[in-house]
């Protein structure tokens, strides 16, 4: 595991000895801890109470070398390889960081037993608190999606349909 330092404004990393691995050389606004191979940095945020806002975020590899150039929303590292985000949609990029699915769906899935729903399309809405039915506000869930259910290795076991329910 390497943890990200900052020095001069500048980001590397250390080892858990404290050994520098990585100078502090690399110019983004924010670095995070490796997760395999590599390490997801950002490149134009600030932070805002405690909460870091905004830039693209991408990937560099053990040596300080970009991997994938700084230009998602989010990108999150798991099994197979990464979730990516951009404009509130999200898709899939292997380990090799190629692009598998394209962000297209509504949710971050989450797997369990190796598969995930996802979601495309709806309207996003909300219970208002008086339970007077749907209103259009930026909410939990959508209503009118089509859901599908993918594997671990992206493919899809269902594809996206509209289903009254999924739980």
């Amino acid at each position: 595991m390497l943890y990200p330092i900052q020095e001069n404004g500048k980001w590397g990393y250390i080892d858990k000895t404290g050994k520098i691995v990585i100078k502090p050389t690399l110019s983004v606004s924010h670095a995070l801890p490796f997760y395999g191979p590599a390490a997801e940095v950002n490149n134009g945020a600030w932070w805002k109470e405690e909460s870091l806002i905004g830039g693209k975020w991408g990937l560099i590899d053990r040596r300080g070398k970009f991997l994938v150039q700084p230009e998602w929303d989010s990108i999150s590292g798991f099994d197979n390889g990464y979730i990516i985000k951009n404009e509130g949609k999200y898709g899939f990029m292997n380990k090799k960081r190629k692009i598998i699915l394209k962000p297209t769906f509504n949710n971050y899935p989450r797997f369990s037993d190796g598969v995930a729903w996802v979601w495309v399309g709806g309207k996003k809405v909300r219970y208002n608190q008086l339970d007077e039915g749907m209103e259009e506000l930026p909410g939990f869930y959508y209503t009118g999606r089509k859901v599908g259910l993918i594997n671990t290795k992206l493919k899809f076991l269902i594809k996206p349909t509209i289903f009254d329910d999924v739980k």
